[in-house]
């Protein structure tokens, strides 16, 4: 959507003040459109952000970059073995909201939705979300 959507579009959405969440193909499609400088997702993140506010940028098995308008800070994720990545960013998006609902703060629900989103990867097809029980396990094996 980042690569269609009217620039109108976007400009609705940031005065509604969202948290901006893509994955770095998407991180990138969004700076070129909006004449944004950066190769890494940091970067990517640091740009995005000081143009549209509230930013994450899914960088995979490296965790995420988010900026809520200062400088980007880095959430780890854990390594996998990856089979199919198909609904990695909806098991993410979704223990993402799931945890922020609960009343997380950003940095643990982004800490979760990063474990979800791995473990989904690892099982075929798209509705793969892991469980709660799951993503605590998985916990244990960030730093």
């Amino acid at each position: 959507m980042v690569g269609t959507a009217s620039l109108g579009t976007l400009e609705a959405l940031r005065s509604l003040a969202p948290l901006w969440s893509m994955n770095e193909r998407e991180a990138r499609l969004l700076a070129d459109r909006l004449g944004v400088d950066g190769d890494t997702p940091q970067e990517l993140c640091a740009g995005l952000s000081g143009r549209l506010g509230e930013t994450l940028v899914r960088a995979g098995d490296a965790g995420a970059w988010y900026s809520l308008g200062g400088e980007p800070e880095h959430i780890d994720s854990i390594v996998v073995e990856a089979i199919d990545t198909n609904g990695a960013g909806d098991a993410h998006s979704g223990v993402l909201c799931a945890a922020l609902a609960r009343g997380e703060e950003l940095p643990t629900a982004l800490r979760w939705a990063n474990i979800a989103g791995a473990l989904s990867t690892t099982r075929r097809g798209p509705a793969t979300c892991p469980e709660e029980r799951e993503i605590i396990q998985a916990l244990c094996r960030l730093p």
